[in-house]
């Protein structure tokens, strides 16, 4: 799995045993192979791998996805399409199970690790 997340064997074990904490970076590289990174934040399971589009919170999931626009503009920086629906994705979960709208820190901070 260190392989996946793209680091070495030895700062996995850190993840795992709670020593140590991922960055967005290699939460986005454990998501692209199925690993539950809403569980791994919060303790609490995705509702569902594919949500319909009538479950959806359509008002988080702009929210969500003007702040990563707004966040790459005023870091300056680029992403690619499939990186920044990611980015929207882990952020709509987040703050779903969190029940809170997203801060433009926490997306700044995940634009930051994640560009």
């Amino acid at each position: 799995m260190a392989d996946h997340a793209g680091v070495q064997k030895r700062a996995y074990n850190y993840y795992e045993s709670g020593e140590r904490f991922p960055d967005a970076k290699v939460l986005m590289l454990l998501s692209r192979v199925g690993v539950d990174v809403l569980y791994l934040l919060t303790n609490a399971r995705t509702p569902s791998a594919n949500p319909t589009i009538a479950r959806l919170d359509k008002g988080l999931l702009a929210t969500c996805m003007a702040g990563v626009e707004e966040g790459l503009e005023a870091s300056g920086r680029i992403m690619d399409p499939e990186k920044k629906a990611e980015l929207v994705v882990m952020l709509y979960d987040l703050h779903l199970a969190a029940d809170s709208p997203p801060q433009k820190a926490t997306i700044l901070q995940f634009i930051k690790r994640a560009a």
